[in-house]
């Protein structure tokens, strides 16, 4: 793959951090404590305290079932590879329900496949100002995923990653 590093189109997913950056409902909010300034130390130390659904991030499998794999586990190479990106962005909605028909009569998902679900809801994310104006914070992801999941077990093995931006 690097030999045509040129030849490939890179998804960004980040999400900008900061001790605004909402926390998943009932985890733990980021922190960040300084013990030094650089004012008086020449130089910013800093603590940062996170749950792990605080931002960016990945889900290993062991997060949903008890057999899964963790993060330590999943090799860097299973994270690169060639996707799909489906946009469902025209039927987001607040707690709205996609299927996987929704996906497949969009896009075509191949085995091996990444799968990027561009739902629009970044538009919501706390550093916008349209989040701020109407406080809404993309609680479309949380009834898709799990109305989903079934899709998503089953298609395990033909899919093998599944991105949704939701902030």
């Amino acid at each position: 793959m690097v030999k045509n590093w040129d030849k490939v189109k890179m998804y960004d997913l980040t999400q900008k951090l900061s001790h605004l950056t909402p926390p998943w409902p009932t985890y733990e909010p980021l922190q960040i404590k300084f013990f030094k300034r650089l004012s008086s130390n020449g130089a910013n130390g800093q603590v940062i305290t996170t749950s792990n659904h605080v931002g960016t991030h990945l889900d290993g499998s062991l997060h949903f079932c008890t057999h899964g794999r963790d993060i330590a586990s999943i090799p860097l190479t299973d994270l690169i590879g060639p996707g799909v990106v489906v946009d469902l962005s025209d039927m987001s909605e607040d707690y709205g329900i996609y299927t996987s028909k929704d996906i497949t009569d969009r896009v075509e998902v191949r085995k091996g496949d990444i799968l990027i679900i561009h739902t629009g809801y970044a538009k919501y994310g706390w550093d916008q100002l349209s989040a701020l104006l109407q406080q809404n914070l993309g609680s479309c992801y949380l009834c898709w995923f799990y109305s989903n999941w079934q899709y998503l077990s089953q298609a395990a093995e033909k899919i093998r990653l599944v991105c949704i931006p939701t902030h």
